[in-house]
């Protein structure tokens, strides 16, 4: 019988592992998670990136998600500011719902990149696989952002920072 939680370190590293880990998908996932990769753009671009995507939210099927994801894009926005010129960084909204609230409100984390993740991610040694936004003004710029939601952006999230 064997159960990961009797092994917290790593044989081959000696560092400590996350025991969670195997069941980080199997816990209760929040009502919305959007997660957006910045890969040095700088905070009016982000913003005018992430204004495009709640500009597409509008199709979305029910009203209920509708407004979540205006939320999302909106809180998501509103945090560019604080975002320095060419951030290496994730912004994380989520949102959970299953509390019976009529207004829930979702709250934005901002975690900036280690030097080994921005290095991964702005030399190419790492290919992302996700939607891909450049900044509208300048097209060939080589800076850019990722925007997953819902079961890909928690994918994304453990990927990146766990994985």
């Amino acid at each position: 019988w064997y159960s990961p939680f009797f092994d917290f370190v790593d044989a081959g590293t000696g560092r400590e592992k996350d025991p969670y880990r195997p069941y980080r998908h199997a816990m209760a996932p929040p009502e919305l998670l959007v997660v957006v990769l910045s890969c040095g753009m700088n905070a009016a671009d982000l913003a005018a990136a992430l204004d495009k995507l709640r500009e597409s939210s509008k199709s979305i099927g029910g009203h209920k998600r509708r407004q979540l994801y205006w939320d999302a894009y909106t809180k998501l926005q509103a945090k560019t500011n604080s975002l320095g010129d060419g951030a290496f960084a994730f912004l994380k909204y989520a949102v959970d719902t299953s509390g019976g609230d009529s207004n829930p409100q979702g709250a934005v984390e901002v975690v900036e990149l280690t030097k080994r993740q921005k290095g991964l991610v702005s030399n190419g040694s790492v290919d992302i696989m996700g939607p891909k936004f450049k900044p509208p003004e300048d097209p060939t710029s080589k800076t850019h952002c990722f925007a997953w939601s819902e079961e890909g952006a928690a994918a994304a999230w453990d990927d990146l920072m766990y994985g």
